[in-house]
């Protein structure tokens, strides 16, 4: 018999008034994905910057919601997507203490834009810093804190909340070592696992769609796949100046990223999602 789930995302302050859209895979109970994909439609985000979705479903699901510009409909080029996994609920932080929580790089510099998570649980809370700043109302309690943002790093810290409080955290710049090779670039990228956590040995399928352009030239363009070390970091020299695809897993309806490599000898790659 079908069941009705409703997956709140309490995305955070920035996203207020954005349009969005989620797109859910459909899995049995053995984690074989049945039925395609189902989306929401576009639905703008409400006043406390929450996202409601429901789905009339008999087994589980997990999805990812996508935002897009509300003119033309099109997705916004490297804006946050926010996953979730089969069965988790996000709830909006409507706890008594408040946790304003800082982020900077190691500069002392306010870093926006952070995509931060907190964890109890099975329960995950999400901001996004404005002005290197976020805030959160919890109830006391044990917290994973997780936070990223391309070309930066972040281990993520255990955070134990009874009481208001301010919290400074710090992001490293993400190093790149260049490729020695003129003609490629060191791309890198880390991958996590559904906590965001990094998990090592996740496969990154690319392809090759379009070559630097240079006559006299002929590129390998068969698909091929890479894998995160056992610190999750993916590192793998692509052509400079040229435009891949990209996915996580080998799952057919894994979300394609379209990118162009800089003419430079290091790249961070840019965020790619899939179930694996």
């Amino acid at each position: 018999m079908a069941q009705t789930r409703t997956v709140a995302l309490s995305l955070g302050a920035v996203f207020i008034g954005a349009l969005a859209r989620l797109r859910a895979q459909i899995y049995n109970s053995s984690g074989a994905s049945v039925g395609g994909l189902v989306s929401s439609g576009f639905v703008t985000v409400g006043s406390n910057g929450d996202f409601l979705f429901v789905h009339d479903y008999s087994d589980g699901f997990r999805g990812a919601v996508q935002f897009f510009d509300s003119a033309t409909g099109l997705p916004i080029p490297n804006f946050p997507i926010v996953a979730f996994d089969p069965e988790e609920i996000f709830p909006s932080p409507t706890g008594p203490r408040l946790i304003n929580l800082t982020v900077q790089d190691d500069d002392g510099n306010d870093l926006n834009g952070v995509a931060i998570r907190l964890i109890s649980g099975s329960y995950s809370y999400f901001a996004t810093t404005v002005d290197g700043e976020a805030s959160f109302g919890l109830s006391d309690g044990s917290y994973t804190l997780v936070m990223e943002k391309p070309g930066y790093e972040f281990t993520p810290t255990t955070e134990v909340i009874s009481g208001d409080v301010n919290i400074t955290r710090t992001m490293l710049a993400t190093s790149v070592p260049p490729s020695t090779d003129p003609l490629t670039t060191n791309a890198i990228l880390y991958t996590y696992d559904r906590t965001g956590a990094r998990e090592g040995n996740v496969d990154i399928t690319f392809k090759l769609i379009a070559g630097p352009g240079e006559a006299g030239q002929s590129h390998y363009s068969r698909q091929f796949i890479k894998s995160s070390n056992s610190t999750g970091l993916l590192s793998v020299n692509l052509l400079r100046s040229s435009t891949y695809m990209a996915w996580r897993g080998d799952d057919e309806d894994a979300v394609r990223v379209t990118f162009t490599t800089d003419d430079t000898g290091s790249y961070l790659l840019p965020e790619i999602l899939g179930w694996e």
